[in-house]
């Protein structure tokens, strides 16, 4: 039941609404000093986040889409994750 909860979550959200649980799901994943960029400058990123690697911290940047991204999107969408 909860498997089919999480799936129609997944199927229906936009991608505002997968934020929170993406933010939830990066700090339970370790990361740390998770910011939130979406916005009129944000340059393709949606989040920031930062993580320890072999001792080392190391800065991540993510881009969040919702839904079922065709060629045609995915195409579209190529060119913000360049800049990533």
């Amino acid at each position: 039941m909860l498997g089919a909860v999480v799936e129609h979550f997944l199927d229906h959200a936009s991608e505002r609404e997968f934020d929170a649980p993406f933010i939830a799901l990066l700090l339970k994943l370790g990361f740390r000093d998770v910011h939130y960029l979406h916005g009129q400058y944000e340059f393709g990123k949606d989040f920031i986040a930062r993580a320890i690697e072999d001792g080392q911290q190391i800065q991540y940047v993510f881009q969040s889409k919702a839904g079922d991204l065709n060629l045609g999107d995915r195409s579209k969408g190529t060119p913000q994750l360049d800049l990533l």
